[in-house]
């Protein structure tokens, strides 16, 4: 079963090992990439509302 990794942006720099060795198949890391997937789905989301406040931080 395919595997998606999806952590908050502090803790990404752990999946990178498990991605590069092919354990995991993806990662969404952070709010960006939550906000990212809503965009792919079509759909406009949490994350895609709450994107906007971390642009202005």
């Amino acid at each position: 079963t395919p595997l998606v990794y999806g952590p908050t942006a502090v803790m990404a720099p752990e999946g990178f090992n498990p991605l590069d060795a092919g354990q995991i198949k993806g990662m969404l890391t952070g709010m960006k990439g939550a906000a990212e997937y809503e965009h792919l789905l079509g759909r406009k989301d949490f994350a895609t509302k709450a994107a906007g406040a971390l642009s202005t931080s």
